[in-house]
């Protein structure tokens, strides 16, 4: 993000969001001499703003800062390493950019509660994915944004409008699932192609996901990013979501290797390659080989982050 300082005619100094996400108040802290003042910033006079939009001028307060104060915005680690991020300083020492030394007592984990003005986006998981018929599976969503209705088709003629509705599949085959979440006007639709196997024999199957940051702990789905693909199930690329699937009578187990791509852009604004994320094990190259079992199931995440 781009922050700016703004010194007005009153001498008094401001800090100005100039592009980039929002920062959700509560997830970043404005420390004055290494103490937490926040609290002291106000938004065209509201002490109680719950987030900094582009656009908003944060202003000091509580009398006036201390001549040569230093002043630091920090925020918990975005990446997997957990560390802390400096967004943005004044005084001495100063630096932009972030670094993974600065010690603050802001929390590194992430919160339980979705902030605020989170976009709207469509997500869902379920149990069982294969099984013989008949096959009874849990779906549940996952969405962002809050959504208030939710449109299921399970790709046997079989709809829901339950938000995590239960399934049961009666014959044989592979099953294409689709979730459509709408809030007011705005909706999202996510299709996970070939995503229920329903066949007595062994199935092994890698899902290819990727999520975007949003505020500082935060991440999204970002769907429709192409991911490069090769191995014991050939070759080709597709967008995320999908899963590659092996059905085999003895042993379903094969390798794949994934490319993802370095940078993704979504609403003007660029994201770059953070990682991936394979059942909670984090790998830091664009592409990876992984080996997925007789029988088993994993999922892969593609993460993309501001710089």
């Amino acid at each position: 993000m781009i922050i700016r300082n703004v010194t007005g005619e009153d001498g008094k100094l401001s800090l100005s969001h100039d592009g980039g996400d929002p920062l959700a108040r509560g997830q970043f802290a404005i420390l004055v001499d290494g103490v937490d003042r926040t609290d002291s910033f106000s938004i065209a006079g509201d002490s109680g703003w719950p987030l900094w939009e582009t656009g908003q001028i944060l202003a000091f307060d509580d009398g006036d800062l201390p001549e040569g104060a230093h002043i630091q915005i920090v925020a918990g680690g975005v990446s997997h390493t957990g560390s802390n991020w400096l967004l943005h300083e004044i005084g001495e020492g100063s630096m932009v950019g972030p670094t993974t030394t600065i010690p603050t007592t802001i929390p590194t984990t992430i919160p339980t509660t979705e902030p605020t003005n989170i976009p709207l986006a469509a997500g869902f998981t379920a149990d069982p994915i294969s099984g013989s018929a008949p096959l009874q599976v849990q779906f549940t969503d996952t969405s962002t944004g809050g959504p208030t209705s939710w449109s299921w088709d399970f790709g046997d003629k079989g709809t829901s409008t339950s938000q995590n509705p239960t399934h049961t599949y009666t014959a044989e085959g592979v099953y294409t699932v689709k979730l459509t979440v709408k809030k007011g006007i705005e909706s999202d639709t996510v299709t996970k192609t070939k995503y229920i196997v329903v066949t007595e024999q062994h199935v092994s199957r890698l899902e290819v996901n990727s999520v975007r940051q949003f505020l500082i702990f935060w991440y999204i789905p970002a769907n429709s990013v192409s991911i490069e693909y090769s191995g014991d199930l050939g070759k080709g690329s597709d967008k995320t979501p999908f899963v590659l699937t092996e059905i085999d009578p003895d042993d379903s187990g094969f390798s794949v290797t994934l490319t993802a791509p370095e940078k993704i852009t979504v609403l003007l604004l660029s994201r770059h390659f953070d990682g991936w994320e394979v059942d909670n094990k984090e790998y830091g190259s664009r592409t990876i080989t992984i080996q997925v079992a007789d029988s088993e199931s994993l999922t892969a995440t593609a993460k993309y982050k501001l710089i």
